[in-house]
């Protein structure tokens, strides 16, 4: 037996000992394609280029327990020999072969993986994928908890400035929750449209609406999922048909020019786009002559953006959820377009309302307070099922209503009792709830 014999019986024989893992770990379809799941964070990963090097890796990894010192040593030294490589490569192909792969990649819609793990649909916690599990590697980016935390305040500050309307925002983010498990909220596609305001019309032309910046942060989020569950386009012009029909297939989000209009011709289309109306970065909505009020902002680079990443993730996944459901999915219908104030009926507000002011009763107590919960119970035992409205329809209403009247809402509530802290959601301030008769 030639030496070269006997070292091409070594290779089969160290593989062969080690089969089970690199079956488990290595994964090629029938299209020539090879794919590489880390040990680590059972993560799958499209290799082309440094295929035998993350191999390289997996053999080392299990080997050890596996294999005896000298057969080890002699294996490595032929895995790094490029005389020996191509026929590794082959060998290993051929054993890891899947015709399947790729469809259990692709029945993944209701996972976001990130680079370190995944969040499955419904959870909000990170999870360890399981090689089984066939997460192939999304976004491009690990989530970090330390940087979550470390830019949670700019992330929060950054969304609001842009779109302070609390519904337009709701929106926005119910619509972005959405793309993380790979299904569009009532199949919308969003345009970012400059707030149609005479007064600042000229700061937002100098200064930029944010769309370029919202739209940059979205590509850099999504990574590689981009093309896949979304299409992000800044400046799009009226004759951009071919986009209009890609938003059938895939989730879409138009940044448009200030003059120009997206060309929404037909009925379908209207009733699935989205205009959320985009205030300058710049500007200040608290301010009372916004118009003439310019903050110095410097614009935000990509390396701020990707460190955002995982602020940007728990800022989706804790918007406006509390305990009694009231989560980002699904997106209701009466928030399906931003200009939900015309969409609902009038006659339906009008009664809302009615109720609204008939059951709350407004003090001067401050130690008076109600929850929008405990709100919502009087109101199930007031109307019928058929008659009333779900528990976020209700809330939305509820949040518009008490704008107008200028009654004041803490989303979060924080208080001591007992020197334990404790939290209400939605609390209303200096009101009482008007006992049945």
């Amino acid at each position: 037996m030639t030496g070269r014999e006997t070292k091409r019986q070594l290779i089969a024989m160290c593989i062969n000992i080690l089969k089970p893992h690199l079956r488990r770990f290595c994964k090629s379809s029938s299209n020539g394609e090879f794919f590489i799941c880390n040990a680590i964070t059972g993560i799958w990963h499209k290799e082309t280029k440094r295929i035998m090097e993350n191999v390289l890796r997996l053999i080392i990894q299990f080997s050890t327990r596996n294999l005896m010192n000298e057969q080890l040593n002699e294996f490595l030294y032929l895995l790094l020999s490029k005389e020996w490589q191509k026929e590794v490569y082959e060998m290993l192909f051929e054993l890891s072969k899947d015709e399947d792969i790729e469809e259990k990649f692709a029945v993944n819609e209701n996972r976001f993986v990130v680079e370190n793990g995944m969040i499955e649909l419904g959870s909000k916690e990170l999870q360890k994928a399981n090689p089984e599990d066939y997460c192939l590697s999304g976004t491009g980016w690990c989530f970090r908890e330390d940087l979550a935390q470390q830019y949670n305040t700019q992330v929060r500050e950054f969304f609001v400035r842009l779109i302070p309307d609390s519904n337009e925002l709701t929106i926005l983010l119910t619509y972005f929750a959405s793309l993380l498990y790979g299904k569009r909220a009532d199949d919308k596609f969003i345009i970012l449209r400059n707030k149609d305001n005479p007064v600042v019309a000229e700061t937002i032309n100098a200064k930029g609406s944010g769309k370029s910046t919202l739209i940059a942060l979205i590509k850099i989020f999504f990574g590689k999922y981009m093309n896949q569950r979304m299409i992000a386009v800044d400046n799009v012009t009226p004759n951009n048909e071919k986009l209009l029909e890609l938003t059938t297939k895939i989730g879409a989000i138009f940044g448009e020019n200030r003059f120009t209009r997206l060309r929404i011709i037909t009925e379908p289309e209207k009733e699935r786009a989205v205009i959320v109306p985009m205030r300058s970065r710049f500007v200040s909505p608290a301010h009372v002559n916004a118009g003439h009020h310019i903050y110095e902002g410097k614009t935000i680079n990509q390396e701020t953006l990707q460190l955002w990443c995982s602020s940007i993730l728990i800022f989706i996944l804790n918007y406006r959820t509390d305990d009694y459901g009231l989560s980002l999915l699904p997106i209701p219908r009466s928030m399906r377009l931003t200009q939900c104030r015309s969409e609902d009926s009038q006659s339906e507000n009008l009664v809302f309302n009615k109720w609204m002011e008939e059951n709350l009763i407004t003090t001067d107590n401050t130690a008076d307070m109600v929850s929008l919960k405990d709100l919502y119970g009087q109101y199930r035992r007031n109307f019928q099922q058929s008659k009333r409205l779900p528990i976020r329809h209700f809330v939305v209403k509820a949040e518009r209503f008490l704008r107008d009247k200028k009654i004041s809402l803490t989303k979060r509530y924080r208080y001591t009792l007992d020197k334990k802290p404790y939290e209400r959601r939605n609390v209303v301030h200096q009101v009482r709830i008007k006992e049945s008769q």
